[in-house]
């Protein structure tokens, strides 16, 4: 059935002017983040935009509130989280505690995964953003600052109409976890280049 049939006295649908991927925290699913942000999603609509809700590859333990609520499943992750004391070294560390920052596991394969994803479904309609709670804020983070470098398979590219960008320019953080993948060498490795010459705007909603 096509979502885009309405009855009398709807509003119109407005054209599509981009989509934006959407990613579930850490032992959730793309249906349980569809009903956390449900209104969201409805105020993105009607402004045009669509959500393409990406689920995480592996499977793991949900919180006991996620099971409350949502008993059913599935309950997946993108990643895994790290040992504190693995990927940090005395250079990388900054001062005070970091016991409670997330790295994680194979975080580059996540996002490449999620990206591999979005290129199978078809459209015409540009993907310029990611909308992540959690762990999906997470890792819509690393997805932004990475297209901001020009990787990835949404790299930040200058579009020829003047002041204008395709791909992830945009990242709506819902409740990020702490920032830790940025302490892991390998992955700050990847933002060794100059950024292009690019804004990104970056939302955290807490």
């Amino acid at each position: 059935m096509s979502s885009a049939a309405s009855g009398g006295g709807s509003s119109p649908v407005p054209p599509h002017k981009g989509r934006l991927i959407a990613l579930h925290g850490n032992g959730t699913s793309s249906g349980i983040l569809k009903v956390q942000i449900a209104t969201l999603q409805q105020h993105l609509s009607r402004a045009g935009y669509l959500l393409e809700f990406v689920d995480g590859t592996f499977t793991c333990e949900p919180s006991a509130i996620v099971k409350q609520y949502f008993p059913r499943g599935p309950f997946l992750h993108y990643a895994a989280k790290l040992n504190d004391k693995d990927q940090v070294t005395a250079e990388s560390t900054p001062p005070g505690p970091i016991s409670d920052l997330w790295r994680y596991e194979n975080l580059e394969r996540a996002a490449t995964l999620v990206e591999e994803e979005i290129l199978t479904r078809s459209s015409n309609v540009p993907v310029v953003g990611v909308v992540g709670f959690s762990q999906g804020a997470n890792l819509a983070a690393y997805l932004v600052a990475r297209a901001s470098c020009g990787k990835g398979q949404f790299a930040l590219q200058p579009a020829p109409s003047m002041g204008v960008l395709h791909g992830l320019g945009v990242a709506v953080l819902m409740s990020p976890i702490k920032f830790g993948w940025m302490l892991q060498p390998d992955i700050k490795s990847a933002f060794e280049a100059a950024p292009i010459d690019a804004a990104v705007a970056i939302v955290v909603v807490l």
